[in-house]
C-alpha cells in the first residue's frame, strides 16, 4: 500500500478477472456498481449468475495447481518441466470435474483456464519441456 492505495495482481486479467455474484444468482444494481467499482479502480471485473458452482469449479482448479506447484518445490519453471508435476495437474483437475459432474455441478466457463479440458489444451500448448510420455499423458481424453 502507498499513499492509502491497495494494489495488487496475482493472476492476469486475461487469466481470471475478478468474480463477483450475488449468492442467488441474481443480477442486482447493487453488483452492478460493486462491478463498476472495481472497474474504476483499474480491475478486471465479471459477474458470475452461478457463484456457488464457479468458486467449486475454481477450488478444483486451483487446488490442482497449488498442489503440483508444491510438488514443484513452488517453482512454475520447474513444474512446467516436470512430467510428475505436469500429469499430477492434469490428473488431479480431471478428477475434481467429475466430481463436480457426478454431483450435479456444472460450472460456468468464465476463464481460459475455467474447464478441466481447458487445464489440459494450456498444459498441452505450454509442454515445451514435456518428454514424450508426459505429452501422452496430457494428450489422453477425459
Amino acid at each position: 500500500m502507498a499513499d492509502g492505495v491497495v494494489r495488487y495482481q496475482l493472476v492476469p486479467e486475461a487469466v481470471q478477472p475478478t468474480m463477483l455474484g450475488e449468492a442467488d444468482g441474481r443480477l442486482t444494481s447493487r453488483l452492478r456498481q460493486i462491478e463498476t467499482a472495481f472497474r474504476g479502480a483499474g480491475f478486471a471485473a465479471q459477474i458470475s449468475s452461478n457463484m456457488d458452482a464457479w468458486l467449486k469449479s475454481h477450488a478444483v482448479l486451483i487446488s490442482a495447481a497449488a498442489n503440483a506447484l508444491q510438488m514443484s518445490g513452488c517453482d512454475n519453471r520447474r513444474l512446467a518441466r516436470s512430467r510428475d508435476g505436469l500429469v499430477l495437474l492434469v490428473r488431479a483437475a480431471r478428477e475434481g470435474f467429475r466430481m463436480l459432474r457426478a454431483n450435479g455441478i456444472a460450472w460456468e466457463r468464465t476463464s481460459i483456464l475455467a474447464t478441466g479440458k481447458d487445464v489440459c489444451d494450456f498444459c498441452w500448448r505450454n509442454r515445451s519441456a514435456a518428454s514424450s510420455k508426459t505429452q501422452a499423458v496430457l494428450a489422453e481424453g477425459d
